[in-house]
């Protein structure tokens, strides 16, 4: 008779355990799983803003940096100084050596990220530049040279003039990032024309020169908005570095990456296979899960890319795993204890 008891109070346990552990576990796991969704969803929301907020700095720091290069143009010394530069002129090294010095004292100082400026005659040759070295080059194969001179002949154009003159940055040229033959590092090129003062016509080029750590000044601070490993870099459309991530910025030997490291990640490749950005989780340059996102910047057709590892995104979840466990099995206790009361008291009248 005891056995009999016994048997039947243990498949009376074992029946109720079964049947609560099921919901039980249906609940852990759809707890666990919109929580997962709701931290994923935060974390991409986070990073997409992050990376909308260097689209847009970048985008306002280029438009910046052509009102700087439209206000040098307009500068009396650099047109007076094309206006009256005559290379056969007994006095043009007086000319070439105060206007050298206007540039560089009272242009250069207004503006840490420049390399240089150069203004270059309507051949495209040097006639003026903060740096001496660089007077007399041929800069007329240069593609900021090229995009700007073919407007030389529009300014015959009354229709042209009236519209150049209602928005001056219709012809503002902003060159994408490349290395610079004569200065041996990754910069940005933005030129414009000098126009004369009393006829308005063409006298010249003038081009500001900028240097990559602009960039890094730009998104410095962003990868420390989205997390300790969080990091946001760009890269042009071959997939070039432009800029440093935040780790690698620590490591000395990886300066000189810039236009030299090649990210073939998956947002990357989708980038230049379909023009489009993408979210979601995908393994990075380094081989470790991130949760990322991806957008171009149209203009430059450059990546910008907003990342933070899965373990650091997924952090929360270790704490709210404890939790659930813990109340699994504090229910999983009171379930025992309370079917072993119901299965005795069942069983007793019926034996």
């Amino acid at each position: 008779m005891e056995k009999k008891f016994t048997s039947m109070r243990v498949k009376l346990l074992f029946l109720f355990v079964g049947i609560s552990i099921v919901p039980l576990t249906i609940a852990a796991i759809l707890v666990y799983n919109q929580s997962s969704n709701i931290i994923r969803n935060g974390i991409l929301n986070e990073l997409n803003i992050s990376g909308k907020g260097v689209e847009g700095k970048i985008s306002s720091f280029i438009e910046g940096k052509k009102g700087r290069t439209l206000d040098f143009c307009s500068d009396g010394v650099v047109k007076d100084g094309l206006t009256y530069y005559d290379p056969d002129d007994p006095d043009v090294a007086a000319l070439v050596k105060n206007t050298n010095n206007h540039i560089t004292k009272n242009k250069m100082s207004l503006d840490s990220s420049l390399v240089d400026i150069l203004v270059l005659n309507l051949k495209g040759k040097v006639v003026f530049a903060s740096d001496d070295k660089l007077l007399g080059k041929d800069k007329s194969k240069k593609e900021y040279f090229t995009n700007i001179s073919k407007y030389f002949k529009n300014f015959k154009d009354k229709e042209f003039l009236n519209k150049f003159r209602k928005d001056p940055t219709l012809i503002v040229y902003a060159t994408d990032f490349y290395v610079s033959e004569d200065l041996k590092i990754p910069i940005i090129s933005i030129a414009n024309i000098v126009t004369a003062r009393a006829t308005g016509l063409p006298l010249g080029v003038l081009v500001n020169r900028y240097k990559t750590d602009m960039l890094h000044k730009l998104i410095e601070d962003e990868g420390d908005t989205i997390g300790k490993s969080g990091k946001a870099y760009i890269v042009n459309q071959d997939g070039l570095l432009l800029t440093i991530p935040k780790f690698m910025r620590e490591d000395a030997g990886k300066k000189d990456i810039i236009f030299k490291e090649r990210i073939n990640t998956e947002p990357v490749i989708k980038a230049q296979k379909t023009n489009t950005g993408m979210l979601g989780i995908y393994k990075d340059f380094r081989g470790k899960d991130v949760l990322g996102v991806s957008m171009i910047l149209k203009e430059r057709k450059w990546i910008i890319l907003a990342e933070k590892d899965k373990l650091e995104a997924f952090a929360p979840l270790n704490g709210l795993t404890l939790i659930i466990l813990s109340i699994g099995i504090i229910s999983l206790i009171v379930v025992v204890i309370l079917s072993l009361f119901v299965a005795n008291q069942m069983v007793r009248p019926i034996l």
